[in-house]
């Protein structure tokens, strides 16, 4: 089984967030997960917020409650926590 990588270590959050690509237009809504950190971050500061998966978004947009949750996501945070 392929090693998951540790978004904790992750040197890509350093990039320009506001010039993120848009996901396509074909991309089914899904909840994202997000470091707490990440995310009080970006509330307090208006900025984008990158999730586990390395999808970004801005997190003051309400989503609809009852999405499905983001499978890359997910296997991130279960990796992270056993």
């Amino acid at each position: 089984m392929a090693s998951m990588p540790d978004p904790g270590t992750d040197t890509d959050l350093d990039l320009d967030l506001d010039s993120a690509p848009p996901m396509p237009d074909d991309h089914e809504p899904v909840a994202h997960w997000v470091r707490q950190d990440d995310l009080a971050r970006a509330m307090a500061e208006g900025q984008f917020v990158r999730a586990l998966c390395g999808h970004v978004f801005d997190p003051r947009i309400p989503w609809p409650k009852g999405l499905p949750v983001c499978k890359t996501c997910a296997a991130i945070k279960q990796h992270q926590t056993s």
